[in-house]
């Protein structure tokens, strides 16, 4: 028969403090320009969250008190979590999100520029059908963004990597997985040579 219809999943946006984003942009963007440039991401990555799924289902999580400030005064949940590793501070991220009964969550960066709400709403259409929804970067190597039932908690495996490192954590959990390839989402600003994309958003 037809699936039952799952509610909208939430957002967790993990997210640095605003000095310690894309460090590995130091060589070519001084301290106040990634700052800058760490400011927008997150502020871009909030509009599109109002979008969908709505800012009072999207969280940020952060050990950083402006960057939960900021989450706040745009009408987002902010959680706190004392780790700095980015899988860590997911984990922390879920756990509480799951406390308050969310039965799926998209796992968000910051440094997506393209991207927008019917992007998202791609993502959880296909999570109505499948636990985990993995959105490769335009490498086919890492992750940029993961939809995951909350009935499963799989380790999250953001990195180096994690493309295939998340296909093998559902095989592992015994979820279905869903490899959907999303030109605006696989594009991500890591390296010096991703700024020119700006340009063109």
């Amino acid at each position: 028969g037809p699936m039952p219809e799952r509610p909208a999943p939430w957002l967790l946006v993990p997210a640095k403090s605003l000095s310690a984003g894309k460090q590995r942009l130091s060589g070519v963007l001084g301290e106040a320009q990634r700052q800058r440039l760490n400011r927008f991401f997150l502020r871009h990555t909030l509009e599109v969250a109002a979008g969908f799924p709505g800012l009072a289902r999207t969280a940020v999580v952060s050990d950083d008190d402006e960057v939960l400030a900021v989450a706040r005064s745009a009408g987002a949940r902010a959680i706190r979590t004392q780790r700095r590793e980015l899988n860590g501070a997911l984990a922390d991220g879920r756990r509480v999100l799951r406390a308050d009964g969310a039965a799926a969550m998209i796992v968000l960066p910051v440094d997506l520029p393209a991207i927008r709400p019917a992007d998202l709403e791609e993502v959880a259409g296909l999570g109505r059908r499948h636990d985990m929804v993995i959105c490769p970067d335009r490498h086919g190597t890492g992750t940029n963004a993961l939809y995951v039932s909350s009935a499963i908690a799989p380790a999250f495996r953001f990195g180096p990597g994690s493309f295939r490192l998340h296909q093998q954590e559902a095989r592992r959990c015994g979820m279905t997985a869903k490899l959907f390839f999303n030109d605006n989402i696989a594009i991500d600003i890591d390296l010096p040579a991703d700024l020119a994309i700006l340009e063109g958003v």
